[in-house]
């Protein structure tokens, strides 16, 4: 197993742990229900941890497949500048949610404040994280990285 199958294998876990957590999020607060809202805060933080290893392989995984068929430096830097950005939103999503997770147990009252920032974060990190998943789709599918085909079906 190389670092390009690593990065592969792991990719998606930032990507469905945002969704998913900005979903269970949503229905927490929407319920008044901590526990909902905790899970959601503990999801984003293992999530941000899955992130780690998934940007750690990407230079590796990067140089192994530069002269493979197909693949552009253009669409490869297009990944990597989106996947800088998205890391960090991601490792903030991850430290604010820890952060709420103490503040439950220290001081309850500013919880939900600070599930509504989370909330608003973990939307920014789900938009970062289609776009990362996209452009990085780009670079060995080409069938998502050209305009469809249309066909005529008169």
């Amino acid at each position: 197993m190389n670092s390009a199958h690593i990065h592969l294998a792991l990719s998606h876990a930032p990507i469905f742990g945002s969704f998913t957590g900005l979903f269970i999020l949503a229905a927490g607060m929407y319920t008044r229900k901590n526990l909902i809202s905790i899970t959601a805060l503990i999801l984003f933080v293992a999530t941000a941890l899955a992130a780690i290893p998934v940007f750690i392989t990407s230079e590796d995984a990067g140089e192994i497949i530069r002269n493979l068929p197909g693949v552009t430096d253009s669409a490869r830097e297009a990944h990597e500048e989106l996947a800088e950005k998205a890391i960090w939103l991601m490792g903030m999503l991850g430290a604010l949610s820890a952060a709420a997770l103490f503040a439950y147990i220290k001081i309850k009252d500013k919880f939900n404040l600070a599930c509504k920032i989370i909330l608003v974060l973990a939307l920014l990190t789900c938009g970062f994280m289609i776009k990362v998943g996209n452009s990085g789709g780009q670079i060995r599918h080409t069938e998502i990285s050209s305009p469809p085909i249309r066909q005529n079906f008169e």
